[in-house]
């Protein structure tokens, strides 16, 4: 019973990790580039704001696709009772 308890907590930590990931990765990318251009083009907070955008598009996209399963099987679930 211990063991199917650790896995359990070793896929919510899995989770989290991969969820964190998809959050911050694609927004600090974006708007770093977002300021890279913006320096190099003196266009300051053109890029910055269309990185910030793209990155939170990106961000809501992969979040729900990674959520998705998830939320099907609660649906599932609640078709089942």
């Amino acid at each position: 019973m211990a063991k199917k308890v650790e896995l359990k907590l070793l896929y919510a930590l899995s989770f989290a990790a991969q969820l964190g990931f998809l959050i911050i990765a694609p927004l600090a990318g974006f708007i770093w580039f977002g300021v890279y251009l913006d320096r190099t083009f003196s266009a300051s907070p053109s890029f910055l704001l269309t990185g910030l955008f793209v990155g939170l598009a990106i961000t809501g996209y992969e979040t729900y696709r990674l959520l998705e399963p998830l939320l099907d099987k609660d649906k599932h679930d609640k078709d089942r009772t």
